[in-house]
């Protein structure tokens, strides 16, 4: 009998959903979180009334708090509440299996999407989520000393997510009397089920790169990007919290919690403040890890006025796949002298440089000429190593020649088969500084400030090539010219923003060197050198310091063809003994060729 009666008022609850029952109260609160209580029923629970509206029902044996979405009438959560049943033995989870066929019938299909059984304010209790035709629905189950509770949230597919913080704040502060459980403090309240949800015109944020690709190398996946945070309204936005998730699998595997001062040090600025329609950038969100996540989501609390409301943004950290097999651009051993880790320029421009690399050659370990060899050169004596003299000043930066650098003037090869679409060429050599140019980066989007004369190669499948600082009047290919592995394209010198002379290189999505993104890039066969040692790398993404030698692997050719292009001798006949004479046991040296002679003098002694 209690079975059937409990059932009962479990399907009754669907005709509520719907509003079967006419409502005996409307009752209005103050625009702050409110407190409902439910004395009879023993039971109460927080809401926001500016956004939810309270109609109470009652029925036969039952109860019912309904909350309407006041700007989407579509959208209610709703608390049901049932007389106490004696004696009263069914598991939560029975009362929802009985429950399936009407919710079923009600909402157009029952697909679950999760369930599980847990405790909630000290009874036992089931929570599942499932989906029908057209809504979406989260129904808790709630059984203590023989009443029921129903708690379950309806909204729209599309505006599932928008609401369900506030059915959220409903959930966690749900209470029953007498359960032991203490009672909810609202000023402790966390800011994740109390402020509101908000779109992307309530603050925009954006990432840079977009997308994210992780460079995958030997036991490290790193990845970086800034975010740009954008204030699009008449009044500044304070930031109150920002919460960030490490998520891999659809599971959070780290969380991190940044209060108003620890804002303030990661934003440019100081501040957890956007000034009206300003932008704030919150740099270097960088990882190295053995397995990088899947997605980092960020959950941002923020005050307009006095709203309180959040905002959530998911950065996927993506997998390139390299489509092609690219060579190291140059012969002999050359030195990673920039690369692009996390905090390095390149890394930090977040552009088509993302993944970018600086050459240098070296000869014994160095890149330039030694001092031994310089003095040499302005006693009189050339180096063999030295192609000119430098002029003299000192130790100033003028003391400096281009062709004191080994690089300068060195070939240029092409990383991989392709098609040349842009080639520039007429840029000046600029004199060597001592100081690093990562600061002195032109700001300007005119390509030959930043690169010199240089060459981009169409590779297909969306990748090209960039190599910058050439030679000026070395560029040996022009646009629309294709290009072989290996050929060579220019020489190695100091134009554009350089501060000695190099060779920058660098993959990218598009022909565009500023607007383009940077794609990671693996090279194939080249040495490693290592204490004097040298290791076969087949493919691997070298890092800043290292030596590196292409591997230039001989042209295979097939057996036919190589037996064509062999030179053609023309056969010797073979050499007949005479008839009397007797054939040489194999392997007598001397007789077999005392045989040969004779025959070849006819037989005579």
């Amino acid at each position: 009998m209690s079975v059937v009666r409990a059932r009962r008022k479990a399907i009754g609850l669907a005709l509520a959903f719907l509003g079967g029952f006419p409502p005996i109260g409307l009752t209005r609160v103050e625009d702050q979180i409110q407190r409902y209580v439910n004395e009879k029923h023993g039971c109460s629970l927080y809401y926001l009334p500016a956004r939810w509206r309270l109609q109470v029902q009652s029925g036969s044996g039952s109860e019912a708090a309904i909350f309407t979405a006041r700007d989407a009438p579509e959208v209610m959560a709703v608390l049901n509440m049932f007389d106490p049943v004696p004696n009263l033995t069914l598991h939560p989870r029975q009362l929802f299996d009985m429950d399936k066929g009407a919710l079923a019938t009600i909402f157009g299909g029952l697909e679950i999407l999760q369930e599980r059984t847990l405790s909630l304010s000290g009874a036992m209790a089931h929570q599942v989520t499932f989906e029908g035709r057209e809504k979406r629905v989260t129904r808790y189950t709630i059984v203590h000393r023989g009443s029921v509770y129903l708690l379950v949230y309806i909204a729209p597919k599309s505006k599932y997510e928008s609401y369900l913080p506030g059915f959220r704040l409903m959930v966690e502060t749900f209470r029953l009397f007498g359960a032991g459980v203490p009672e909810v403090d609202p000023r402790a309240l966390s800011p994740e089920v109390v402020a509101e949800p908000a779109g992307e015109h309530a603050l925009y944020i954006r990432t840079q790169p977009d997308p994210v690709f992780v460079e995958v190398r030997e036991g490290d996946q790193n990845w970086h990007y800034h975010l740009l945070l954008g204030n699009p309204h008449e009044t500044e936005v304070e930031l109150r919290e920002i919460r960030v998730r490490y998520v891999s699998e659809e599971r959070a595997l780290e969380e991190i919690r940044l209060d108003p001062p620890a804002i303030e040090r990661v934003l440019e600025g100081g501040s957890n403040r956007i000034p009206p329609k300003g932008q704030v950038k919150w740099r270097d969100h960088a990882g190295h890890r053995e397995r990088a996540p899947e997605s980092i989501e960020y959950v941002i609390f923020f005050r307009v006025g006095d709203r309180l409301l959040q905002r959530a943004h998911r950065v996927r950290l993506l997998r390139y796949r390299q489509k092609t097999w690219f060579t190291l651009p140059f012969n002999g051993v050359w030195r990673v002298w920039r690369g692009h880790d996390v905090f390095e320029g390149h890394r930090q421009r977040a552009d088509a440089q993302t993944f970018a690399y600086d050459f240098v050659y070296e000869r014994g370990g160095r890149d330039r000429v030694p001092p031994e060899a310089r003095a040499a050169t302005e006693a009189g004596r050339p180096s063999a190593r030295v192609r000119r003299a430098r002029p003299t000043g000192g130790s100033s930066a003028s003391a400096w020649s281009l062709t004191d650098f080994y690089a300068f003037g060195q070939k240029v090869l092409a990383p991989a088969d392709g098609r040349v679409v842009r080639a520039v060429d007429g840029e000046p050599d600029r004199p060597p500084v001592k100081t690093r140019l990562r600061l002195a980066q032109p700001s300007g989007e005119d390509p030959r400030r930043i690169f010199g004369n240089y060459i981009v190669i169409d590779h297909g499948h969306g990748e090209f090539s960039l190599l910058g600082h050439l030679r000026r009047g070395s560029v040996r290919v022009k646009r629309g010219d294709r290009v072989k592995r290996g050929q060579v394209l220019a020489e190695c010198g100091n134009s554009g923003a350089s501060a000695q002379p190099h060779l920058h290189f660098h993959v990218m999505d598009g022909p565009d060197p500023i607007r383009s993104r940077g794609l990671p890039v693996h090279f194939g066969n080249y040495r490693l050198w290592r204490a004097g040692q040298a290791s076969l790398v087949r493919s691997g993404a070298p890092r800043a310091g290292e030596l590196l030698e292409r591997v230039v692997e001989p042209v295979r050719r097939r057996a036919s063809a190589r037996r064509s292009m062999r030179p053609t001798r023309p056969r010797r006949r073979a050499e007949l003994l005479p008839r009397d004479e007797a054939t040489p046991p194999v392997g007598d040296a001397a007789a077999v060729g005392a045989a040969r002679h004779r025959a070849a003098s006819g037989g005579r002694r």
